[in-house]
């Protein structure tokens, strides 16, 4: 019984980081640097540098939110009020938080994705005003270049955003305990 809610509650604390994650796939792909990889101990295959980057600072940011500490605190209420087994709508309150995982993804990665748009549709009018301007050897590393210095930026940015995914995480958590 006390499995399964720790399940459910470590289910919705993952999403969270994963959604930083996978906003670092999201712009390691739109700039050019999906070729980039490393292998990530926990994947079977490797996976993009800037998803590694952005897991990490997914983590430390859930740390720093106080995410074990609401963990903790969570599991100990269940306990305390000696709940019964997970009931199915705990599970679809889980599969609806998990909606967020895409969403909050795609809004992380905005910025860089509209500029590498941006800078991908100059390229392309530029090459085909002035075909000598070759697309891979001003665009490629252009496109790299204004990438890795919008998703720099953004970054500090990041922190916000995480405590705002923490907050729905947090009711999300209280939705599934209210199930329980």
């Amino acid at each position: 019984m006390q499995i399964s809610i720790g399940a459910l509650l470590g289910m919705v604390m993952q999403i969270i980081v994963s959604a930083v994650a996978s906003a670092g796939e999201l712009v390691g792909l739109s700039i050019g640097l999906g070729f980039a990889e490393v292998q990530f101990r926990e994947a079977n295959s490797a996976t993009p540098v800037l998803f590694d980057l952005m897991f990490w600072a997914g983590l430390i940011g859930y740390m720093v939110a106080g995410g074990p500490i609401w963990l903790f605190a969570a599991l100990a209420h269940t306990f305390h009020s000696g709940v019964g087994a997970t009931s199915i709508e705990s599970w679809k309150e889980l599969l609806s938080f998990g909606s967020t995982l895409i969403g909050s993804a795609v809004w992380l990665a905005l910025p860089v994705l509209a500029v590498s748009l941006c800078v991908n549709i100059i390229v392309g009018l530029t090459t085909v005003f002035a075909p000598q301007m070759n697309l891979l050897t001003i665009g490629f590393p252009l496109l790299i270049l204004v990438g890795l210095w919008i998703f720099t930026t953004s970054v500090s940015y990041l922190d916000h955003d995480i405590k705002i995914l923490f907050l729905q995480a947090t009711t999300a958590g209280i939705k599934i305990l209210s199930h329980v």
